[in-house]
């Protein structure tokens, strides 16, 4: 165990502010969803804020500072405006990944129980046209 160094515990106050930042853009307008958010990051930091392990603790700060991303990146929140319809919030760093994977997916290797299946019907086809001797 070692001690936390000072640009460690800075690194883990950006990524603190960065999770409240990302949260303020991401649940902007619900103030239910973001108040618990808070509460449960506020929450989870002192508990980190704990450790006395580096290596965990820089793990820790690493994890705040790809949550920070995947909110600001990968969420986006809806709203029901009618019957079966609803309005989706994207902010401008949302990621909007193109669908060509799953247009054009690429070729699926067959499972190894297909693949023996063929065998067995490929040797028993071969033994059964030869004639004895």
């Amino acid at each position: 165990m070692s001690a936390i160094s000072p640009q460690l515990r800075a690194s883990a106050r950006g990524a603190y502010r960065s999770i409240f930042r990302a949260a303020r853009i991401t649940f902007a307008g619900d103030d239910e969803i973001r108040r618990a958010f808070a509460i449960k990051t506020r929450n989870d930091f002192q508990a980190a804020s704990l450790q006395t392990d580096s290596t965990a603790y820089t793990e820790s700060v690493q994890l705040a500072n790809e949550i920070a991303e995947v909110l600001r990146k990968n969420f986006v929140q809806g709203r029901r405006a009618g019957d079966g319809v609803y309005n989706i919030r994207i902010t401008k760093e949302t990621e909007l990944g193109s669908n060509e994977t799953i247009k054009n997916p690429a070729p699926m290797e067959r499972p190894s129980r297909a693949r023996r299946r063929e065998r067995e019907a490929a040797q028993a086809k071969c033994g059964s046209s030869s004639s004895p001797v």
